[in-house]
């Protein structure tokens, strides 16, 4: 083998890097085509051209797996290269050069050409505030020297204006909250060719000067980067309109920015000291008292996405429209909690659905909220007006209470329902954290049933669950503990918007991976340590039954390649395994590496824990196969022992009949005692239920389906 490696220093503090590699394979040609040779002399009882033909084909063989594994030593020798860019990949710092080289030439740049003017006139053709309008300076005062050529262009442009006047702007679908996109498409006349325009709108966190300089760096390192994630090699066929989309999220601050407004927001409630007038108080006393409708246990449990949310949903008396009840806890303090709240223009906020929102503030602790959006479930638009008011109660406890209001600044609107949302949210500190507590009914006015409503709670309470992503986000590694890692062991197995929007060639699971990996301050911080650690948590949730690999690779020696054999093993641990526990264990005992991560980390071990047991709850050869598989084989061993208590009373076997009835009839009435324990404090209806339930023999099927839905059993049911 020879080979040079040659590093060659080039602009902006960067190094060019090639290595050339020659690997020689002649010699085990040779010796293939000098065994071959010698087998074929041997048999004199083939021809020549038998002979001939056979040499040649044992050559072939030879050189092809000679050539075959000599790439796999280059690519093995080769990713030497690969390993030193990743190492050393500074995309940002290498842009930000190009950036500023090119904003500081801007001063120096010769005026525009003829040719160039007509460019820039044609694209300002179209005002952004008034659509299909002139610009003035252009086509009001035409360029003089123009040529024939330009003139015709510019009013092909106008003719394009007056024919498209009475054609609406339509809404487009964006993949960015912040940008908006239209399109108009414009008949074509006979002979001509048919005319679409598109229009996207947006605001950038930088100065315009920056903007401009990205968008003329074609070559720029991180749009190279974007391309090739996306399947966009060749970099041709992107859309102009995503492509507003693509630099509102380079320069996008908006962490910095709600960062900023949080903490002018913890000050504000830190230093609050204003009065509350009477009308504040009784809003206050009346939201708060709505907690009472839970605080008894009641109202019927609701399964959320997430395992670490427990939620109720209940009905007052007189009452038609439910309230629903969510409970959690966020790893962040009550005053940051309540600051992330009261932020209605924070950037985190999802308002795609809204159409228009405003916020009137009254005074600290009181302001008025206006929104409007459409529900969906074919009903019209609505719209809430609400005062929001917010209290200290102690030292560590907040109460945010929202009550509907009417005002004349927002009257109701004849395409418009109004509709009601009051609200009430108590935050409690604690060591963990804070405590929410939220309370809510929704009430869409108009005809909308009450079971649509009701149906749109579920959505409504897992806002509770947003603010605890929210801030297990900010979280960096050094702060998480087993409770940050069970939390981030729900989040990683609960499906996320990002799953709508995956890259070209991008599986959901690998999408919710990357957006958590790049959202979540801590799993950065880890990724940032270990290249393979997102390879390794998208293997696991994907939970693809497979044989089980070896590795014996340390911590220290991890690669991708590792990272996908270890991750892609946890499904054949849960399925030999009766518990998820169980199967973290072999899991880890199994691979040095996961042993190292457990004893250097706190929080793995629960985050395994988690992610065990929920992909072992939603699998189909999980749990629910296991326990309706025993369930099943119960019911049939009590239907077979009534079979045969038959057939044996049919056939003159009485006696034996007799007995058998006994010993079914005596483990029933065995049930039914331990029933009678264990619910003789509940409710008379709930003891005959789950007696009838017993008695019928389908008590094993009932048992198994609670457990499959992960419901919480109260006192009163039957284990």
């Amino acid at each position: 083998m020879e080979g040079t490696f040659t590093l060659t220093p080039s602009e902006f503090s960067t190094t060019d890097l090639t290595l050339c590699l020659q690997l020689a394979v002649s010699e085990r040609v040779k010796k293939a085509n000098s065994n071959t040779t010698n087998t074929t002399r041997s048999n004199t009882s083939r021809t020549a051209n038998s002979m001939a033909t056979t040499r040649q084909l044992g050559t072939d063989e030879a050189f092809t797996a000679s050539q075959q594994e000599a790439e796999a030593v280059l690519d093995d020798l080769l990713q030497l290269v690969r390993n030193l860019h990743a190492k050393h990949a500074r995309y940002d710092d290498v842009d930000a050069a190009r950036l500023d080289a090119f904003i500081g030439q801007m001063e120096s740049v010769p005026p525009p050409t003829k040719c160039e003017n007509a460019a820039i006139d044609k694209a300002l053709l179209f005002d952004a505030d008034k659509v299909w309008n002139v610009i003035p300076g252009t086509i009001n005062e035409p360029v003089s020297d123009l040529g024939e050529t330009e003139r015709r262009v510019l009013d092909e442009c106008l003719a394009l204006e007056t024919a498209s006047e009475s054609i609406e702007w339509k809404q487009l679908k964006s993949d960015h909250t912040f940008v908006k996109m239209w399109s108009k498409h414009v008949p074509a006349a006979r002979g001509e060719r048919s005319v679409a325009w598109g229009k996207a709108t947006t605001t950038l966190d930088c100065a315009p000067a920056v903007a401009l300089a990205w968008s003329f760096d074609f070559c720029s390192r991180v749009r190279m980067q974007i391309d090739g994630e996306e399947g966009n090699p060749a970099r041709v066929g992107v859309g102009q309109l995503v492509y507003l989309s693509r630099l509102r999220k380079r320069f996008d601050r908006s962490k910095d920015i709600d960062a900023a407004s949080n903490l002018r927001l913890v000050t504000m409630i830190q230093n609050h000291d204003e009065l509350y007038t009477e009308m504040e108080k009784e809003i206050l006393r009346v939201g708060v008292s709505h907690f009472a409708t839970f605080d008894s246990q009641k109202g019927k449990e609701l399964k959320m996405d997430s395992a670490l949310t427990k939620a109720k949903i209940a009905f007052e008396k007189g009452d038609g429209h439910a309230w629903g009840w969510a409970k959690t806890t966020v790893r962040a303090s009550p005053e940051h909690v309540l600051a992330h709240v009261l932020d209605y223009y924070r950037r985190s906020k999802d308002t795609s659905k809204e159409g228009e929102r405003s916020m009137k503030v009254v005074n600290d602790h009181n302001r008025e909220l206006y929104a409007r959006y459409k529900p969906g479930f074919g009903l019209s638009g609505r719209d809430f007006l609400n005062r929001q008011i917010w209290r200290k109660l102690s030292d560590s406890s907040f109460v945010i209470v929202a009550a509907s209001i009417e005002s004349k600044d927002h009257p109701l609107l004849t395409d418009v329902v109004r509709g009601r949302f009051p609200l009430a949210m108590r935050l409690r500190g604690n060591a963990d954290g804070t405590t929410i507590e939220n309370v809510i009914q929704i009430d869409f006015g108009g005809r909308a049933p009450a079971l649509v409503t009701n149906l749109y709670m579920k959505s409504r309470l897992s806002q509770v669950t947003d603010i605890q992503v929210f801030h297990l986000g900010l979280r960096g590694l050094e702060e998480w503990d087993a409770m940050d890692g069970e939390a981030i062991g729900e989040v990683l197995v609960t499906k996320s918007d990002a799953e709508k929007h995956h890259r070209k060639g991008e599986t959901e699971v690998e999408a919710r991976v990357r957006v958590m990996m790049e959202k979540h301050k801590g799993l950065k911080e880890l990724g940032e340590k270990h290249a393979w650690f997102e390879l390794l948590l998208t293997k696991i949730v994907e939970n693809k039954l497979r044989p089980a690999g070896d590795s014996k690779a340390k911590l220290c020696n991890m690669s991708a390649k590792q990272a996908n054999v270890i991750g892609g093993a946890l499904a054949s641990c849960i399925a030999a395994n009766l518990t998820a526990h169980a199967a973290v264990d072999e899991w880890i005992l199994r691979y040095p590496a996961m042993g190292d991560l457990e004893r250097e980390y706190a929080w793995f071990r629960p985050m395994m824990n988690t992610i065990a047991q929920r992909l072992l709850e939603s699998v189909s050869w999980g749990l629910k196969m296991r326990l309706y598989t025993g369930a099943g084989l119960s019911t049939m061993d009590l239907t077979s022992d009534l079979y045969m208590i038959y057939t044996y009373a049919t056939t003159g076997q009485q006696g034996t009949a007799l007995s058998l009835a006994i010993m079914v009839g005596l483990c029933l009435l065995g049930q039914v005692w331990v029933c009678y324990l264990q619910t003789r404090k509940g409710p008379m209806r709930v003891m005959l239920k789950e007696m009838l339930i017993v008695m019928s023999g389908l008590a094993p099927g009932f048992h198994a389906m609670r457990v499959a839905n992960a419901r919480r059993r109260s006192a009163s049911t039957t284990t």
